[in-house]
């Protein structure tokens, strides 16, 4: 009898060495490092750029197009979840790693905010996800410290729109994001953009007492830093604007400034 134990806890053990061991397989990222594939927030240059005015207020609004896009190994995803009778939807990121075969496997999760209902947009929002800035022009014409109009705190509904990289190692072949309800899973693969058009609410600044001359128009990812990615250093970019009346002209874009003050 005792030597038929002896077997059986040998066999438990070796079997439970063994699923240990796949447990740990599997949750090695693809770069090697045990750790899950982050994706990397990156905002493409402002698009699109003009000057309108409010026919009823006179305020002037510099509206622009903004796209943020996925350059990392990992999706970013949201999920949200609403608790019964809550009076908030709570985001939180997934993240993953990928098995031997390149297919995405989940690693753990991340609170990263709340969703909210859009009123004017009509769907649900991931909030703080996009800041937008115009700054000074330093006397070399690089970027200044001088905010003269800002929106920090902008909201997005996060969809797969454009793909903008599809040789990266893990880019997604075809969308996999593409609704924006309170329940939905909302994200941006590998290698795809975010795309918010100009005459969007949200997508202007307030410069109606701003000055004629040179400016930088910057578009950030995520500005306060709530979700994990790879490099939270290259989630800005910026264009360098002439602006004179109703009138704006690009006159440099693509620059990486140095951090907002």
């Amino acid at each position: 009898m005792k030597r038929i134990a002896l077997v059986t806890i040998a066999v438990v053990a070796i079997a439970v060495i063994g699923a240990v061991a796949a447990f740990t397989a599997v949750f090695v990222g693809s770069n090697g490092s045990g750790l899950a594939d982050y994706p990397d927030l990156r905002a493409l240059p402002a698009a699109y750029i003009r000057v309108t005015k409010s026919p009823d207020t006179g305020v002037r609004w510099l509206r622009f197009q903004s796209e943020l896009w996925n350059a990392g190994d990992g999706p970013l995803e949201m999920r949200p979840d609403t608790p019964p009778g809550g009076a908030q939807t709570y985001a939180y990121q997934r993240l993953y790693t990928h098995d031997a075969n390149g297919n995405l496997v989940f690693a753990r999760e991340h609170f990263a905010g709340v969703f909210a209902y859009h009123e004017r947009h009509k769907h649900w929002h991931l909030g703080d996800f996009a800041g937008y800035q115009l700054r000074s022009a330093a006397g070399d014409g690089s970027v200044g410290d001088s905010v003269v109009a800002s929106s920090n705190k902008v909201s997005f509904c996060l969809v797969d729109d454009d793909s903008i990289d599809p040789d990266l190692e893990h880019a997604a072949e075809k969308k996999a994001y593409n609704k924006c309800g309170q329940g939905s899973t909302q994200g941006i693969s590998v290698g795809w953009g975010d795309v918010y058009e100009g005459f969007l609410p949200g997508q202007a600044l307030d410069i109606s007492a701003v000055e004629d001359g040179d400016y930088w128009l910057l578009v950030t990812a995520d500005p306060t830093n709530i979700l994990l990615e790879t490099d939270d250093g290259n989630n800005t970019s910026a264009v360098k604007l002439r602006i004179s009346g109703m009138n704006v002209a690009v006159l440099e874009g693509g620059a990486t400034p140095s951090p907002s003050p």
